[in-house]
């Protein structure tokens, strides 16, 4: 065991997503950065930029490394149309089926940074986010070479993806493999996503395994309030099976029973990949893709907010919305898998209403119960202990017991 001292642990985080890039990805980076124990760690971060350049964040040294690489996915952003939309969505499949990395070229000049800033550290300890692939790749041969500890941590499941083809499963299981061999730690978002890393870890014993939950990052501040008319929130966008149809389908049922009147359904950042049905346009508006802070605050002026999540033969996702749809203390009306983790915390919060996503009248109970709550102009009676527990500091702190661990071995 080393003997405890006060010199700071040096910390270099890998990561292709970080600001100025906005994603829930960049923030739970912003978070490990941010609530990583000051007195103890010092945190440098390695991410992708349009050009070689160093600069600071929130008191953080980053190295931004050019990423050249000819082959990229596309971007989507708001003003595409919905055709052009379509476009980037199939481009980016072709890319993905190609037998190369997006981030080939970053990952060569990412190894040669930190191979050049490591080397001025006293053992740092190396943390890299999955997805993609690169900054674990990275971490992986700067480790394996240097006997640095490293922490990776997940986003999302690897090789039991199920979106993934009978291909990749096989790479990204040879690639888990060499990561449970040469990490000290695997982090992830929930527990039954931690189980299946845990079950697939057949090589090392001594891994280390923590749950660090994404989480909301600002301060509780109820607001009681309602709008004049009903009004539901949605922040983010669909894909893959994630789509508002039972959704838009229930509620324009319950408007055409007369059970609900004049709601407005306002999508933040969903893109033009939707189609709204006829019907239903009088009462729906987009709101384009707007900073976190507008997010949080226009999300804080709803009546209630919308989650829709699939149901996956995998469990364990909460969706990083759901923090912060906690954080704003707002009803939520839930149109998820009753059996998986958001369901589960939304109740122990008492924070909405529970729709089961394959049972149409379920999720117009689910609605319906939001309404009525809107139109008596009560208030649930939030466990607002357990929702300061989501909290991105709280979260974090399950981080820094995984790095005291690591550094007292």
């Amino acid at each position: 065991m080393k003997e405890q001292n006060s010199k700071m642990q040096d910390v270099i985080l890998i990561t292709t997503y970080y600001p100025p890039v906005l994603s829930i990805a960049s923030n739970r980076m912003i978070a490990f950065a941010r609530y990583l124990d000051k007195t103890k760690y010092r945190t440098t971060i390695i991410t992708i930029g349009k050009k070689d350049e160093e600069d600071f964040f929130e008191g953080n040294k980053i190295y931004r490394i050019c990423d050249d690489g000819f082959l990229k996915k596309a971007k989507f952003d708001k003003e595409s149309t919905f055709v052009v939309h379509k476009l980037k969505a199939l481009y980016n499949r072709f890319v993905m089926l190609l037998p190369i990395n997006e981030h080939e070229s970053w990952k060569k000049r990412a190894i040669k940074k930190i191979e050049e800033i490591a080397s001025k550290m006293d053992n740092p300890i190396i943390i890299s986010s999955y997805a993609p692939v690169e900054p674990h790749l990275v971490a992986l041969q700067v480790c394996k070479k240097n006997g640095y500890s490293w922490v990776a941590d997940m986003r999302d499941e690897m090789s039991t993806n199920p979106h993934i083809n009978k291909n990749d499963r096989k790479a990204f299981q040879k690639i888990e493999n060499e990561i449970f061999k040469y990490a000290k730690a695997i982090t992830t978002v929930s527990k039954p996503i931690l189980d299946d890393f845990k079950n697939a870890n057949q090589v090392n014993k001594n891994l280390k395994f923590a749950e660090v939950r994404n989480g909301y990052d600002f301060d509780l501040e109820e607001t009681i309030s309602h709008n004049e008319r009903f009004t539901i929130m949605y922040a983010g966008n669909f894909y893959g099976k994630r789509k508002p149809d039972i959704f838009f389908k229930a509620v324009g049922e319950l408007i055409e029973e007369k059970k609900i009147e004049k709601p407005i359904i306002d999508f933040i950042g969903a893109g033009n990949g939707i189609i709204i049905p006829e019907k239903l346009k009088e009462y729906f508006s987009k709101t384009g893709k707007i900073a976190y802070s507008q997010t949080i605050k226009k999300l804080k002026s709803a009546d209630t907010l919308l989650l829709i999540l699939p149901k996956l033969k995998q469990k364990g996702v909460y969706s990083g919305k759901l923090f912060d749809y906690l954080g704003c203390l707002k009803p939520i009306i839930a149109i998820v898998d009753p059996e998986d983790v958001a369901a589960e915390l939304i109740t122990k919060c008492n924070a909405g209403f529970i729709g089961d996503i394959s049972n149409i009248e379920d999720v117009k109970k689910a609605i319906l119960d939001s309404y009525n709550l809107w139109q008596s102009k009560k208030h649930l009676n939030f466990d607002i202990e357990m929702i300061k527990s989501q909290h991105r500091k709280e979260q974090i702190k399950e981080l820094n017991s995984i790095l005291q661990k690591i550094e007292n071995e």
